[in-house]
């Protein structure tokens, strides 16, 4: 999930009095990614809500998480549990939304089981490809002397145009009267990345899978029950389009189209391809492939990793490529020596 960047409102022409003074219009992505059984392919369908007028806090965050379990649940019956990712900012980051989200499993039959907060500039790339080829249309539908400052507008322009594939967009608005858990706390969630919702408590971890975490229960917690969002939905998402489907990748001698994460070696026919594969993460790397700039480049971190953490050992010239991995064998640092702190 992720705020894309406020949309200007925009007119095919402008006056000069028009152009200052906007406001920007909110619009939210939320990249599903489904799998009907444990051996078929991956689908990627992105779900954008638009507003008018919004102010982007953990209570707008969490009504459009309900209205989109509750749309998920409706077109797959069959799924039962989420899981939900998205960055650090305020809005997501917080006791109140975090503290929510169970009994929003309740309401829409799909269950919350975790919550993971990506590393900075990590873990958006679905959105922002989506985002930009609404952007697109959008740009597309005001040179064809249309006009774009509504959150209406918004939603018109790309559906005029056949729409996007694996993309749909609905204009809501957030009752913001029935907010009522601004006051849920998680000691510590500065420092706390990872969130598993369990029978009896949150198991919280400051990195993915370092120790077997903390447990918080909810007795201890004091959580003020929130109750229905009542999103108010003006115009509902459209019919499904053809969603990307991301399955093994096959390496041909005519491809020019790359996968853009680094290390990564498959090639593709079609950008279409490309960008299905990047979607869910899939990546191939192959050590053979490396270039001798990433070859050196491993090679002196193993040295001086090892220089620096175990200086008792004696080192020569001869050592060579095998000195990182004798020197890591003696690494002193206990586990999870990294992680952030409580000041």
């Amino acid at each position: 999930m992720d705020w894309a960047m406020k949309f200007l409102p925009v007119q095919y022409r402008e006056h000069m009095s028009d152009i200052f003074g906007k406001r920007g219009r909110s619009w939210h992505i939320s990249a599903v990614i489904t799998r009907a059984t444990v051996e078929s392919k991956h689908e990627v369908e992105c779900f954008g809500h638009i507003f008018n007028n919004c102010t982007q806090n953990s209570f707008a965050v969490l009504s459009i998480i309900e209205d989109l379990l509750q749309k998920v649940k409706l077109e797959y019956p069959g799924v039962t549990t989420a899981y939900l990712r998205s960055d650090n900012a305020g809005c997501y980051h917080n006791g109140p939304l975090l503290l929510s989200l169970r009994e929003v499993g309740v309401r829409t039959g799909v269950r919350p089981v975790r919550y993971d907060f990506s590393e900075p500039q990590a873990g958006k790339d679905i959105c922002d490809r989506k985002t930009a080829a609404m952007k697109a249309d959008i740009k597309r539908w005001v040179n064809e002397k249309h006009d774009v400052v509504t959150a209406e507008d918004m939603k018109a322009a790309p559906v005029s145009h056949g729409g996007i594939k694996g993309c749909r967009a609905a204009v809501v608005e957030v009752d913001t009267t029935r907010e009522r858990n601004k006051d849920n706390k998680i000691p510590g969630i500065s420092v706390l990345n990872n969130f598993q919702y369990e029978e009896c408590g949150i198991r919280v971890w400051k990195a993915y899978n370092i120790g077997p975490g903390r447990l918080i229960p909810y007795s201890g917690l004091g959580v003020t029950p929130q109750g229905d969002t009542g999103i108010r939905v003006v115009k509902p998402f459209g019919q499904a389009t053809p969603r990307g489907s991301v399955g093994e990748s096959v390496r041909y001698q005519s491809e020019i189209y790359s996968c853009q994460e680094t290390g990564c070696v498959l090639t593709f026919k079609t950008q279409a391809e490309a960008d299905n594969h990047m979607d869910t993460g899939k990546h191939c790397l192959e050590v053979d492939c490396e270039s001798m700039y990433d070859r050196v480049r491993r090679k002196w971190a193993g040295i001086v990793t090892g220089v620096t953490f175990a200086p008792d050992v004696p080192t020569t010239s001869s050592q060579g490529e095998n000195s990182g991995s004798a020197f890591r064998e003696h690494d002193p640092r206990p586990l999870g020596w990294a992680l952030k702190v409580t000041k």
